[in-house]
């Protein structure tokens, strides 16, 4: 069993029995988390250009998510995308690729560096602080 199995079945394990003391408790139900909260975890959870927590996204260094998304899921977004990304063995493999953005960090750099259609390297970009 690879190390990404091992690690899903011990957070697994580790909500469900948060989930039984909650029940017992009579609070309210906690949010089992998906697949893009593991890899937001394994790759850091806060944006790496303003450092907030709040509304954050997978951003490709490299502007090239949809050529990513054909080589490793398909070219399926959302939590196949994610699903795939543990299964490769995230963020060992590929650390040079993605990077955790909020949203409107994401969509400036978006913005200034354009979608790119090939593997190339982007233009030198910037983004908000704070």
């Amino acid at each position: 069993m690879n190390q990404a199995k091992r690690r899903y079945r011990a957070e697994k394990a580790l909500f469900l029995e948060r989930l039984k003391q909650a029940v017992k408790a009579g609070e309210p139900i906690p949010r089992y988390p998906k697949h893009k909260d593991h890899v937001l975890k394994a790759y850091g959870e806060e944006c790496a250009n303003c450092s907030s927590r709040e509304n954050l996204e997978i951003h490709h260094k490299l502007n090239n998510g949809k050529q990513h998304r054909l080589l490793i899921s398909k070219g399926r977004a959302g939590n196949d995308f994610y699903a795939a990304l543990k299964r490769r063995g995230y963020p060992n493999r590929e650390p040079y690729l993605l990077e955790v953005l909020c949203k409107k960090c994401h969509k400036v750099h978006t913005k200034l560096n354009g979608r790119r259609k090939d593997y190339g390297e982007t233009q030198a970009g910037g983004g908000h602080s704070g």
